[in-house]
């Protein structure tokens, strides 16, 4: 870039009768270098963002790949949890109906006896 600003541009031109430098070419097509300077500030804006929302998806892509994992090991776990739970939910009520078992046999017992 800066050879290009330094380069002796004038010369070149008056030599060869023909635009040379990058801004006498941009005034020859009919542009000026202010419009050229905000078409290429637009272009890399453009470019920005397009490179922005590819990194922010790709980031998106693997948060959400990183949760389903966590969510699925949290969600194996709970499983388990909740097998434990009923096993003992089933031991209390084998329990119950044993104790319920005995106390009608008392009472039977306690009847007859009378």
């Amino acid at each position: 870039m800066h050879g290009v600003q330094n380069f002796p541009w004038k010369e070149w031109e008056l030599l060869s009768a023909t635009p040379q430098s990058p801004e006498s070419k941009l005034f020859a097509a009919g542009l000026h270098v202010e419009d050229e300077v905000a078409r290429q500030q637009e272009e890399h804006r453009q470019a920005v963002t397009m490179v922005s929302d590819k990194a922010a998806r790709r980031v998106m892509k693997d948060a959400t790949i990183e949760m389903v994992v966590h969510v699925k090991r949290a969600l194996k776990g709970f499983n388990n949890e909740v097998k434990i739970f009923q096993a003992e939910i089933e031991k209390i009520g084998e329990a119950r109906s044993a104790d319920m078992s005995f106390l009608v046999e008392r009472l039977q017992k306690l009847r007859s006896g009378r």
